[in-house]
């Protein structure tokens, strides 16, 4: 397990580098539709690894910790949101004192600990670096409820089956504030939103990522189809998306929305039927807020191009919606 770690680590990383600055469009499109599943695998890896080797249980964590430090000190720079720098000072406090309590573990027990982050985690630092302001703190909080979402998990799962007993006490203690921070993360993230650029940019990335699944794992037929419709309509409109965004000088990600990263956590581990179900559930939600927004900012956006352009995408995405509750309600009635 360490050398499966060690080697997702290392595609992870080099998964987001080449989609985000590679120069050949189809590796940088490969890249792009591969990283999720590689960074599961990589979440996978190390929860099964600490599970087993409570020495990789506090590495990992203390690892989290370091990362959320320095994450939370840059919120203290980037954000605006009162919220959210209150939320980044508290992550501060707990993950310092925290991580002051695994070293203590980790040198009682002859464990070494590294020194800075992973290459992901600097990955993602120097992502989050180049943005400010609202969308700053809605990636920040979004990235708060993913990996506190996994922290809890791993903590819960070593505070009930740890094979080291001071390791499960610290875990099971510790488990109680990462609760807290899940919970207080998607209290203000829901109150959150990004500027709509960045958000159906994120939203039509994770759409095409989620299809190249669902061309893998769906056994409808009907599904997969609307999953190469999707791939085709939402690569167009982020083309153009991408685009308008030069144009206004608006920075872009490809991380993806919590609520769609934890929506592809849950779908990797479904097939057949029940993938099929769970795929066509997500992309009516998905699209339900995205004809929202899409309305909203034909008939309100301030600059001319993006209500010209929300104006001509929203038509593609009422007929996804309606095929999507088409495909849907068939899935449900044919059983």
């Amino acid at each position: 397990m360490d050398l499966n770690v060690t080697a997702h680590e290392k595609d992870v990383s080099a998964a987001k580098t080449l989609s985000q600055s590679g120069t050949d469009p189809d590796i940088k499109s490969f890249a792009l539709n591969a990283l999720p599943i590689l960074s599961i695998h990589l979440e996978w890896a190390k929860s099964i690894n600490g599970k087993v080797n409570p020495a990789a249980f506090l590495t990992y964590a203390y690892l989290d910790g370091l990362a959320e430090v320095q994450l939370s000190q840059l919120a203290q720079q980037k954000a605006s949101n009162t919220e959210v720098k209150d939320f980044a000072q508290r992550m501060i406090d707990d993950h310092t004192q925290a991580n002051k309590e695994i070293s203590q573990l980790a040198k009682q027990k002859g464990a070494t600990l590294p020194s800075d982050v992973s290459p992901t985690q600097k990955a993602t630092l120097t992502e989050f670096s180049k943005f400010s302001g609202k969308d700053f703190d809605k990636l920040y909080m979004d990235h708060n409820v993913v990996v506190h979402t996994i922290d809890v998990v791993n903590f819960t799962q070593q505070a009930a089956v740890g094979k080291d007993a001071e390791v499960k006490a610290f875990a099971a203690k510790t488990l109680l504030t990462l609760k807290d921070h899940l919970t207080l993360a998607k209290n203000i993230n829901d109150k959150l939103q990004a500027s709509f650029l960045l958000s159906a940019y994120q939203d039509g990335t994770a759409e095409v990522q989620l299809s190249h699944l669902a061309l893998l794992k769906a056994s409808n037929a009907d599904v997969k189809a609307f999953a190469q419709k999707m791939i085709d309509d939402h690569t167009k409109a982020n083309s153009e998306t991408t685009q308008l965004a030069q144009r206004q000088g608006v920075t872009l990600t490809t991380e993806m929305p919590s609520k769609l990263k934890l929506a592809f956590l849950v779908h990797m581990k479904l097939s057949d039927g029940d993938f099929d179900k769970a795929f066509m559930a997500t992309n009516f939600a998905l699209h339900e807020k995205d004809v929202r927004e899409f309305k909203e900012q034909s008939q309100s956006a301030t600059n001319a191009d993006t209500r010209s352009f929300a104006a001509n995408t929203l038509p593609t995405l009422m007929a996804h919606l309606e095929e999507a509750r088409f495909i849907a309600n068939k899935l449900i009635f044919s059983q």
